[in-house]
């Protein structure tokens, strides 16, 4: 599958969603150290947080999620300015179109248990009193 990375991170934990600011969202690993550090990259210096599942921050507004939501369960694709998601049989692959160097991938029953976390976390938030 050609997902536009030529650079894959292997990631075989769970992951989580985490709301950053205000109705602002990314995905995570959900077990990680909790450490940051400045690190140089090939004529460039960035921050590296052992949350992110890839190389860049995956994140996005409440639409965007949901849309992320939808594309794994429809065991299909989306791509938005900061995040992207792309399923390829029992790998789904993660990214951030603006930032990401390399795709993050994982199994699809991470990215499964994923999708039900967001609309539990992201439905409520972006439909608060559960009507329509």
């Amino acid at each position: 599958m050609s997902h536009g990375y030529e650079q894959e991170m292997l990631h075989d934990g769970p992951l989580t969603l985490r709301s950053a600011m205000d109705g602002w969202w990314a995905i995570e690993k959900r077990d990680h150290e909790n450490r940051k550090q400045m690190r140089q990259g090939d004529g460039y210096v960035y921050l590296w947080c052992s949350a992110r599942i890839s190389d860049a921050d995956v994140e996005g507004d409440a639409a965007e999620m949901l849309s992320v939501a939808d594309a794994i369960q429809e065991r299909g694709s989306f791509h938005a300015k900061r995040c992207s998601v792309a399923v390829d049989g029992e790998r789904v692959y993660f990214a951030s179109p603006r930032n990401s160097q390399a795709a993050a991938v994982v199994p699809l029953a991470h990215a499964d248990a994923l999708a039900a976390e967001i609309r539990q976390k992201v439905g409520t938030v972006a439909n608060p009193g559960g009507g329509k």
